[in-house]
């Protein structure tokens, strides 16, 4: 209870008193009569009471406790060993020669191997399309090669026999070109990119889509080798 209830009560007792000069009786407690002259000061005590409580300022207001404010633990700095290792991890590869390697002495090459009896005797053809097209200076290509196979063909038993875009080299070079092929000879379609920019080669072996269409019935995906430097 506030010094302010208290007074309040107080006064008006007082006032009650002087107002009707005693003489009441509730259960055990009995208030006796008084005079005229107690009634007055009764009164006058009561009043000033009431005045006093209702020039008291009101309770202060009941404060809240502060509350805590969350702070946030900032994560530690990446110390110079960490960045040194996170700069290898994705750092392009260096190849390490005696000579340093000129800008346009790149090569990347996409090919698919095929074991001795793939190809069966008759005519055959094979078609290399290449999509690269976001790459500098590698354009949409495909050209079809046809090409037989004979039994009576020459057998190369130690070289594997490349088909390239434009046709089909002799290995032993006694000819410009073959147009027949043995079938238990072991061949391979092969396109190559060369005297290329690290990045193209890189962004060739990333994005660049090569097949080769067989007999013009199958779709074959060509698998990329590479970058290396141009030998």
């Amino acid at each position: 209870m506030t010094p302010q209830n208290i007074l309040t009560i107080a006064g008006s007792i007082a006032l009650l008193i002087g107002l009707f000069g005693g003489g009441v009786k509730a259960k055990e407690i009995e208030i006796p009569k008084i005079s005229i002259w107690a009634r007055i000061f009764s009164s006058v005590v009561g009043v000033v009471l009431i005045g006093i409580a209702i020039r008291l300022p009101n309770p202060l207001p009941s404060v809240e406790p502060p509350t805590s404010t969350p702070i946030s633990i900032a994560e530690p700095a990446p110390t110079q060993s960490q960045i040194i290792a996170a700069s290898l991890t994705t750092a392009p590869p260096i190849y390490l020669t005696d000579t340093p390697i000129p800008k346009f002495a790149w090569t990347v090459y996409f090919e698919i191997e095929f074991k001795e009896g793939y190809w069966k005797p008759g005519n055959n053809s094979y078609q290399i399309v290449a999509d690269c097209p976001d790459i500098e200076f590698l354009g949409d290509i495909d050209n079809r090669i046809e090409f037989s196979v004979d039994e009576n063909a020459q057998l190369f038993p130690d070289t594997v026999v490349e088909f390239h875009f434009f046709g089909i080299p002799s290995p032993d070079n006694t000819e410009p070109s073959l147009s027949s092929i043995n079938p238990n000879q072991r061949t391979k379609i092969i396109l190559g990119y060369t005297n290329i920019r690290l990045e193209q080669a890189t962004q060739a072996v990333n994005e660049c889509q090569v097949r080769t269409i067989v007999n013009d019935k199958w779709t074959l995906q060509m698998s990329p080798i590479g970058p290396a430097p141009e030998n």
